[in-house]
Formats: structure tokens, C-alpha cells, sequence
């Protein structure tokens, strides 16, 4: 059910490909056990779009790539979990610490859809709602999100995946097999 929840709702994915689509610097953070997922998301956005996105912990984060941040540069945190994990929260306070000290504009919150409590300090934030399930396959939904979204994104920059749109396709054509 929560997949087909989110392949039946993927408006506000498609709106924030095209209100994004020009930035040139992303950054996918999230907590345990949702890294693997920003990580995978973070590869096949580099791969099909050609930007320079980063992945990783939102904690470690914090404590050096946090300086790279641009005002303009997109940030999307994955905070979705159990609502009672300590671990949800954290990952909400770092989003907003990071709007506040590198004065970000662009930000994406994952929260899960039936957890409408928000920090005030995150009521501009772009929210993509994620089905609430077991902890253990939280990371799933955020992968199955993050795909939506790379989906947008090359619709919005009219790049085709498969065929020459991203970065290991032109790769492939530099290692065509035409030594005739």
C-alpha cells in the first residue's frame, strides 16, 4: 500500500524538480538507518543529472562538509523513522541549524506524512511525505522517493536517462567498442 501510495502522489516531487531544477549543488543527509538511502539517492542523481550532489550523515555532517553549503545550493534532509526516535528530531534540528547558519534558501524535508508536528523553524521547508512503516523499511520508501524525484528532475532538465542524458551513459560512449 505505501508504494503504490507514493507512485499515486508525486505532485509536490514534480514541483520541487522544477523549482530546483538549476541548482547546481545538492545535498541528501539523513540519520541511521536512512543514509544507505540519501546515499543511493545522491548516486543516481549525479549520474542522470550531472550535478554535484552529496551524501552522508547529517551528524557527521555537521562537523565538516557542513562549511561547503551555499545559500543557493539545495538541501534535503531525510527525517522520517519512528516519530519516538530521538534520531527523527536530530535530523529536523539539523536542518534547521544549517538554514540558519549558512543562510539556505533551498531546503527539502522527507517526514513521514502522518506526522504533522513541524519546528517553527522549518515552516518554509518543502515537505515530501513519506508513508510511516516499520523502521526497518523506512529506508526503502526514502529510495523509492528519491527515485521519484531524480525521475523529475531529468523530465525537468529534458534529459533521458537511457540514452545519453547522464554521466555513466556518456561515460559508455567514450568507451564505445568502434576500433574497426
Amino acid at each position: 500500500y505505501q508504494i503504490e501510495y507514493m507512485l499515486n502522489n508525486k505532485k509536490e516531487i514534480d514541483n520541487i524538480a522544477k523549482r530546483y531544477k538549476d541548482v547546481e549543488n545538492i545535498y541528501i543527509l539523513a540519520k541511521e538507518p536512512n543514509v544507505g538511502s540519501a546515499n543511493e539517492g545522491a548516486l543516481k542523481l549525479t549520474e542522470t543529472t550531472q550535478k554535484r550532489v552529496i551524501s552522508g550523515s547529517s551528524s557527521e555532517f555537521m562537523h565538516g562538509l557542513f562549511v561547503s553549503i551555499k545559500p543557493e545550493d539545495l538541501v534535503i534532509q531525510i527525517a522520517t523513522g519512528n516519530i519516538l526516535n530521538p534520531t527523527t528530531k536530530l535530523a529536523e534540528q539539523n536542518l534547521a541549524e544549517i538554514i540558519n547558519k549558512r543562510q539556505l534558501k533551498n531546503a527539502v524535508l522527507f517526514k513521514d506524512f502522518n506526522n504533522n508536528e513541524i519546528s517553527t523553524d522549518l515552516k518554509n521547508v518543502k515537505i515530501i511525505d513519506v508513508p510511516v512503516t516499520n523502521q526497518y523499511f523506512t529506508p526503502l520508501l526514502n529510495t523509492v522517493r528519491l527515485q521519484q524525484l531524480t525521475e523529475a528532475f531529468t523530465k525537468e532538465l529534458d534529459i533521458n536517462p537511457d540514452n545519453g542524458g547522464g554521466v555513466l551513459t556518456k561515460y559508455r560512449k567514450n568507451l564505445t567498442m568502434n576500433k574497426q
